[in-house]
């Protein structure tokens, strides 16, 4: 798996995350709060980004992506797996 992931160029930030949970590392490792006055005085959200990758960690698991997701990772993804990151990523 990790020979697979890192021969990517580039990567999501929920490949990131995906690639964390599979680690058994949280989800939230990486991610870092945004904490610019002007940023946040202009709306953005402190955990915008980690936001953001969980809901495109949801469409990455839709049928038609999974292909997509074995070539990153080089695993087959279970309907178990897929529900156990998932759960990690609520």
């Amino acid at each position: 798996m990790k020979e697979a992931f890192k021969a990517q160029k580039s990567h999501s930030a929920a490949d990131h995350m995906i690639y964390n949970i599979l680690r058994s590392y949280p989800a939230n490792r990486g991610f870092t709060p945004i904490s610019n006055k002007n940023k946040l005085d202009n709306g953005q959200q402190p955990n915008q980004a980690f936001e953001a990758a969980k809901l495109e960690v949801e469409w990455r698991f839709q049928k038609p992506n999974q292909e997509v997701l074995k070539s990153i990772f080089g695993i087959e993804f279970s309907e178990d797996l897929i529900n156990v990151i998932k759960e990690q990523v609520k």
